[in-house]
């Protein structure tokens, strides 16, 4: 069964890598093991927030207190599939 994660860009103000060539990356290396969504500040139990740069904006400005984990990436990942694997596992996590 995939596990739902919710989805949220950055504004893209100043990237410093593809975020959407990031995020293909990581939907690949999650196969059918996730089932993305829209974010939804009411609750998600997973949330993917790819930023373009350090500064995270979206991590600090929105509400995730109902969210179960949350990833946040702020550069290439070098490896899609921990990312996966921090996304469908327990706990929360910055990359």
């Amino acid at each position: 069964m995939a596990v739902p994660v919710a989805l949220k860009y950055c504004g893209g103000c100043d990237p410093g890598f593809d975020r959407v060539a990031a995020c293909e990356k990581i939907k690949d290396a999650a196969g059918s093991s996730i089932e993305w969504t829209r974010f939804d500040p009411s609750g998600s139990s997973s949330v993917l927030i790819i930023c373009g740069c350090a500064t995270a904006c979206p991590a600090e400005e929105l509400d995730l207190s109902r969210a179960g984990k949350v990833v946040v990436v702020t550069q290439e990942p070098e490896n899609p599939q921990s990312i996966v694997e921090a996304l469908i596992s327990s706990g929360e996590q910055n990359d």
